[in-house]
């Protein structure tokens, strides 16, 4: 992944509303980072679908995904029967291949006061996007590897339906807690203001093939009306049990995890280390279950977040007891 390909792939979203609009769309166009399109003559007062990528600059991949779903509405314009409000992110931490640069971007939702750093004016203007749109699906990608994409959403009935509705075969985690202590996502702000939601996890971070290929067959299908259908049933589905952060002693994860990784309760999984680094003690999970967001090197040092555990559940009934 190269500036080049970053740069390349940011230009293409900022060209896509004049292209649009020449193939006969109607575009909204409300900053470089932001526009609409809808089919000739809308007069729908509400979007569909925000779409937003970029979220953290250094998880590209939703862009490119987002551009070659452009690409395929521009070969086909009649195709598009929906209405759709695009949104990429962080494209400063993007241009430095960061993935943010003064505040994680999706923990910056939900500010009470004043915004004053970046990614917090950032998420202020998101706040207002989303909030003229039915639903919102946001695009990212993980720092570790991922046996599979997988969907992560605040739960409610209508976000279980959305997640379901966009693909019922991948794994989907779910919470009914805000899981990040620093700050608010997306989808936890979605969540509050009753907006189906979720985030789609393509996999590793980069300009991967397969998954901006994916990305884009999940975004062909808010081409159509979106009717969403009542479950019965909780497929592959998992609750989050905790995310672990290290405070005054830092606890570094054995290499080689993945998200779907499988631990056991009491499974060695890392080192406890203090801060004289002359004292080292053996982690053991806490949990049993699927090993979510594994944290090495860098991000885990400014985060201090170590990984998430989730667990299999069978009906909304489970999601009573979280930790």
């Amino acid at each position: 992944m190269t500036l080049n390909d970053i740069q390349k792939h940011i230009s293409d979203f900022l060209l896509a509303p004049a292209q649009l609009r020449q193939a006969g769309l109607q575009v909204q166009v409300y900053e470089d980072s932001c526009f609409s399109v809808s089919r000739a003559n809308s007069t729908n007062s509400q979007y569909d679908v925000f779409i937003s990528g970029l979220v953290h600059g250094n998880e590209v991949g939703g862009l490119a995904a987002i551009n070659l779903f452009l690409k395929k509405i521009l070969n086909k314009p009649s195709q598009l029967q929906s209405s759709l409000l695009f949104h990429i992110g962080n494209r400063e931490a993007a241009l430095q291949n960061k993935r943010f640069l003064e505040r994680d971007l999706n923990r910056s939702f939900l500010i009470p006061t004043s915004a004053s750093k970046l990614e917090e004016k950032i998420a202020k203007k998101m706040e207002s996007y989303v909030l003229k749109c039915k639903y919102s699906l946001d695009l990212h990608q993980t720092n570790s590897s991922s046996k599979t994409p997988f969907f992560i959403f605040s739960y409610s009935e209508q976000s279980h339906q959305w997640v379901r509705f966009l693909e019922a075969k991948i794994p989907a985690i779910t919470s009914v807690i805000e899981r990040h202590k620093e700050g608010s996502t997306l989808d936890f702000f979605c969540c509050k203001n009753k907006i189906p939601s979720c985030t789609l996890e393509l996999g590793q971070a980069g300009f991967d093939p397969v998954q901006i290929e994916y990305g884009c067959q999940i975004l062909q299908k808010l081409l159509q009306p979106i009717h969403l259908k009542p479950l019965t049933q909780f497929e592959s589905m998992y609750k989050v049990i905790e995310t672990v952060y290290w405070n005054q002693e830092r606890v570094y994860l054995k290499e080689g995890f993945e998200n779907f990784s499988q631990v056991k309760k009491g499974d060695l999984i890392g080192t406890i280390r203090s801060k004289d680094v002359t004292d080292e003690r053996p982690y053991f999970s806490p949990h049993t279950g699927a090993v979510l967001f594994p944290k090495y090197g860098k991000i885990a040092d400014i985060t201090q977040e170590l990984v998430t555990f989730a667990q299999p559940i069978s009906s909304v009934l489970d999601l009573n007891e979280e930790a």
